[in-house]
């Protein structure tokens, strides 16, 4: 039996997942980018210069879409709590955080203490 969700909102309303969960949780323990990739072949094929207007360009598109993220998430809140579903904004995420620190000791020679230090000091949305 499944009763309640996390993870991006938009997915949770997409594949109709409040159909069956009727709790979300807003945990912000992710944020589900829609990244920027291109083959590297592809990319070093470029000289410097567009190289440099191509990651220019990543860079605004990052900020652009962390903007619509924000917008598609308040409108897919708004959906769901129309159709019934029930949101949980976690206030404290103090316990969340205290629990995943031995994972962080076990990992930090394996991903490095800089990944580590960035997953501590990520902002909030």
């Amino acid at each position: 039996m499944i009763d309640a969700a996390e993870g991006p909102i938009n997915s949770y309303w997409a594949v109709k997942h409040y159909e069956v969960a009727k709790y979300f949780s807003f945990t912000d323990h992710f944020i589900s980018p829609a990244l920027p990739m291109v083959s590297l072949k592809w990319y070093n094929s470029w000289p410097k210069e567009w190289q440099q207007a191509i990651d220019q360009a990543a860079k605004e598109m990052v900020v652009e879409e962390r903007k619509m993220l924000t917008v598609q998430e308040k409108e897919a809140e708004t959906e769901l709590k129309a159709k019934g579903a029930l949101i949980n904004q976690v206030a404290d995420k103090a316990p969340f955080m205290k629990l995943v620190e031995p994972l962080y000791a076990e990992y930090e020679s394996k991903i490095g203490k800089d990944l580590i230090d960035m997953a501590r000091n990520a902002p909030d949305k």
